[in-house]
């Protein structure tokens, strides 16, 4: 089967707030949400001509998923704002503690995740942090392996994760594309979605996953940015 999943962080200043959102079609998971201190961004505000332009010597379909990665972060948007959200519990991640809350949405059987946190750390060396694939990976215990099958340059490229099974679940995996961009108003975003390349083929005793959305915002706390 495939489970679709939205993932959304949010970091800050002298802290880093890491926020993120999962969607799981047809599974009960937990989330969080946080009080809104930024206007949103608009689909304008973040593409264009000027975009257009810097990603004009791109090959056409890195183009478009790159547009399609910022109407996703507009769709994210949206989905912070749904009403319903539960606190399931607090987290701890490599000593830092957020909260983790859920939203189940009967009408369209989508539930969602959304994690917050906040870390010490300036907003720009967080941003950095998120972008190398390699370091990310070192968060998640449960990544098996992480990779960059093609990085096409403009903070964007195709990536492989791969996340352990049990006894009952095999290995799911996932083949991503990943565009890391600044918004208007110092803010980051790292925004992620299931797409198809010739070097990430389907594997066996493996359960391809389709992610819809993953989003990671990123966030300056304080006067520290």
């Amino acid at each position: 089967f495939k489970t679709k999943y939205l993932f959304i962080n949010n970091t800050i200043g002298s802290k880093t707030a890491l926020k993120r959102l999962i969607i799981l079609k047809g599974h009960l998971v937990p989330t969080l949400t946080v009080a809104q201190k930024y206007a949103d961004v608009t689909l304008d505000d973040i593409s264009g001509d000027k975009l257009k332009s810097e990603i004009a010597h791109l090959a056409p379909s890195h183009q478009d998923n790159i547009l399609i990665a910022k109407q996703k972060f507009c769709e994210y948007q949206k989905m912070v704002k749904r009403s319903g959200w539960k606190l399931e519990k607090e987290i701890k991640i490599q000593g830092n503690v957020g909260k983790l809350w859920s939203n189940n949405d009967k009408k369209s059987g989508l539930n969602a995740i959304l994690r917050r946190l906040e870390f010490n750390v300036p907003i720009k060396k967080a941003f950095e942090f998120f972008k190398d694939e390699i370091a990310f990976s070192k968060l998640n215990d449960n990544l098996k392996e992480s990779k960059v099958v093609e990085d096409i340059g403009y903070d964007t490229s195709y990536v492989y994760h791969c996340f352990k099974g049990n006894l009952v679940v095999s290995d799911r995996d996932f083949s991503l594309f990943k565009h890391c961009f600044a918004l208007p108003d110092g803010r980051f975003a790292i925004v992620s979605f299931s797409a198809n390349h010739s070097k990430m083929p389907e594997r066996k005793k493996k359960v391809r996953a389709h992610a819809d959305l993953s989003v990671y915002l990123l966030s300056p706390q304080g006067d520290n940015k």
